[in-house]
């Protein structure tokens, strides 16, 4: 996650994850909440499972592998359907979750209402 952007050059150098993300402190947002995500997955894990399961699986790979997921339906709810950055965030752990249980995470309906600018 840490190797989106080169330090200091916000605005200078976008990516496509970047031209999803309007502002500075927007990215900073997705970034804390791609990070509360993936904690709090492992949590779960733990809660379902016991300590000794995610000390098994709690590995760089995994991590990675969740990382992956979290930003390709980051991709796919903000840039793909427009979701607002809001609702894009609400949706992430629900979306983690259900590809982490093996199943598949369908997003809600677009919301009828429009925010300017999208946020």
């Amino acid at each position: 996650m840490g190797s989106l952007i080169v330090p200091g050059t916000f605005a200078q150098n976008p990516t496509p994850f970047l031209e999803l993300v309007s502002h500075r402190h927007d990215y900073d947002r997705v970034m804390q909440t791609f990070i509360k995500v993936l904690r709090e997955s492992f949590q779960e894990d733990a809660r379902r499972h016991g300590r000794g399961f995610v000390e098994r699986i709690h590995t760089q790979h995994e991590e990675k592998r969740r990382a992956g997921i979290i930003g390709k339906w980051f991709r796919e709810l903000r840039g793909g359907l427009g979701f607002s950055l809001a609702r894009t965030l609400d949706e992430l752990p629900k979306a983690l979750r259900a590809e982490l249980d093996g199943g598949s995470y369908t997003p809600p309906e677009a919301s009828r209402l429009w925010a300017p600018g999208g946020a």
